[in-house]
């Protein structure tokens, strides 16, 4: 009879001491997960979430690109626009890996390797011109006609046209540079 109640009692402890260590398991995942929430808001690459548009000099006639154009383009297999503009890239350095990375599904190494190969084959005359800050490129597109940029949709400048990409806007859903 004492054995059974001590065996009763060992099965209610063990349970017991069960259910505490998986309520201390899932509090401490709650606790774990929010914390890296946190992190991740805080602390994160906000670049990653940044919305990419396409801009070009107010004077540009130009209003839409086709994807396959975006990419001839950055390639330096287009160097004009339609009108006869010379094509000037710019390049923000902020979300170039990202921006590379969606158009050409390239890593930035390549992209470096092919613009080289470019200039010392005589391909090309002209490198794209990398700027650190959005406001240098701002600068850059409204003082050259001719040229094109990648920018956070939230950092443009009143003095620039954002061009649309298959007839998409940035921001749309279908867009494709998201």
């Amino acid at each position: 009879m004492i054995r059974q109640r001590i065996s009763k009692y060992s099965f209610l402890l063990l349970l017991l001491h069960f259910n505490i260590f998986e309520v201390k398991k899932t509090i401490a995942i709650i606790i774990i997960k929010q914390v890296l929430f946190v992190i991740i808001l805080f602390c994160g690459d906000n670049v990653s979430y940044a919305q990419i548009a396409i801009v070009v000099n107010k004077e540009n006639p130009v209003n839409n690109l086709s994807f396959q154009e975006l990419q001839n383009i950055y390639l330096g297999e287009i160097t004009s626009f339609s009108r006869g503009n010379t094509i000037v890239l710019g390049v923000n350095a902020d979300l170039k890996q990202k921006f590379i990375t969606i158009l050409l599904k390239w890593p930035e190494l390549n992209y470096k390797k092919h613009w080289m190969k470019m200039i010392f084959s005589g391909e090309s005359h002209v490198a794209p011109k990398e700027l650190e800050r959005t406001e240098e490129l701002n600068t850059f597109i409204s003082q050259n006609r001719g040229s094109i940029a990648f920018i956070d949709i939230t950092k443009v400048d009143k003095d620039l046209k954002i061009i649309t990409i298959d007839g998409k806007e940035p921001g749309s859903k279908d867009y494709p540079l998201n």
